[in-house]
């Protein structure tokens, strides 16, 4: 009998799960605290999430609370075209939320996150769309904008798949949906969940993504910024030998504080300044190989969905721009706030919310905080700085 190769194993050990049966629909539907219907998603997490109107309050509430997030000495200044948040516990992240998620202004938002659940379905190299009419929230059903059917009706086959019950077994939507209903109570969603891809791939589905969209927001007269906005979810460093990422040592306060400097110099450095194909692509090599991104380097959950995002809302602002507006404007990145699970006290919530994973020196998880918005070119002497 041949003896199959180290490289053969490997890459057939990873394509199992693609072949395997992916969950039933009602096996899903149990999972999640309060089930979708035919025309409303239901909740996926009722722990980490508010469930209620009083919970919600309470979140808002508590979230302005000292110790403040915003370490960075930066304001949030304009118009918000994008902005990176986190999408874990409300007790651990609420105050990064609460200093965020208001400053999307636009109508329609839509929402780039990341499928944790990917392997479960099978299903990589695509966008995930949903089907519902609305998406439940504590406050209030958010409705699902009509350019979401524009697009899946203009976009080839092979970019995506509609799923409703891939969108129920995810959470990482549902977790800043709920604050923006909040900051935005009349506010429309498009939901979109990004799967692996290598960085090929993903240019291509951009591609046609931004010719779709870009075509409707055009005819229809409508900007980035003021109309439509981007909303990405995407935690930072997941620290940890159970998160199998612990280059630091298992845990500790030395290795804490190196994780923590490690997000925020990729805060402050690479997703920081003018968004153009040179940065895009640095993000997205930062944080897995290009050709072959199937193993992150860094335990950054939103690997996919901040290029894929960041693309999206940078390209559309550039060729959407209103002739009255300077040609040197471009969407500009700031690093405005940044927590740990860990590293700020919990929002003492009374009223039922509470952690769905500890929260140690072992076991921690960062909370990013970025703005994206309109700014002038910067200097030639800036722009080739090292994206490193």
């Amino acid at each position: 009998m041949k003896k199959l190769s180290p490289v053969f194993l490997s890459v057939l050990l990873f394509a199992l799960p693609l072949f395997a049966a992916a969950p039933e629909r009602d096996a899903i539907l149990k999972e999640m605290a309060i089930p979708s219907t035919d025309k409303v998603r239901g909740q996926k997490d009722g722990v980490g999430y508010a469930r209620t109107a009083e919970q919600m309050t309470e979140a808002w509430d508590l979230s302005g609370s000292a110790p403040s997030p915003l370490c960075f000495g930066k304001e949030i200044l304009g118009e918000g075209i994008a902005v990176i948040v986190p999408h874990d516990d409300y007790i651990y992240a609420g105050r990064v939320y609460r200093s965020l998620v208001p400053a999307l202004k636009a109508k329609t938002v839509v929402i780039v996150a990341p499928f944790h659940r990917w392997k479960d379905f099978g299903v990589r190299g695509r966008v995930v769309f949903d089907g519902y009419d609305a998406w439940r929230s504590p406050e209030g059903e958010v409705p699902v904008s009509k350019i979401r059917d524009i697009i899946v009706r203009g976009l080839p086959a092979s970019d995506y798949v509609v799923s409703n019950t891939m969108h129920d077994s995810e959470h990482s939507i549902e977790g800043p949906l709920y604050w923006l209903k909040r900051a935005n109570p009349s506010v429309e969603i498009v939901p979109i969940l990004v799967t692996p891809m290598d960085y090929q791939t993903m240019e291509q589905v951009l591609y046609d993504l931004k010719d779709v969209l870009g075509n409707y927001l055009e005819f229809n007269g409508m900007k980035i910024g003021e109309d439509v906005g981007f909303l990405i979810s995407a935690d930072a460093v997941h620290y940890g030998e159970d998160f199998n990422y612990a280059p630091y040592g298992p845990g500790g306060v030395e290795p804490y504080l190196k994780a923590v400097e490690e997000d925020k110099r990729i805060m402050s450095r690479l997703l920081s300044g003018t968004v153009n194909e040179r940065r895009l692509k640095a993000i997205f090599s930062a944080f897995q190989d290009p050709n072959a991104p199937d193993a992150a380097h860094i335990t950054w959950c939103g690997r996919f969905s901040i290029p894929f995002g960041l693309s999206l809302a940078s390209g559309l602002f550039s060729s959407l721009k209103g002739r009255g507006e300077s040609r040197g404007l471009v969407c500009f990145g700031t690093p405005i706030a940044y927590s740990t699970s860990v590293g700020t006290p919990s929002l003492p919530s009374r009223t039922g919310m509470a952690s769905t994973a500890p929260s140690n020196l072992y076991h921690f998880v960062g909370h990013p905080g970025m703005f994206y918005g309109k700014a002038l070119v910067e200097p030639l002497s800036q722009n080739r700085e090292p994206l490193q």
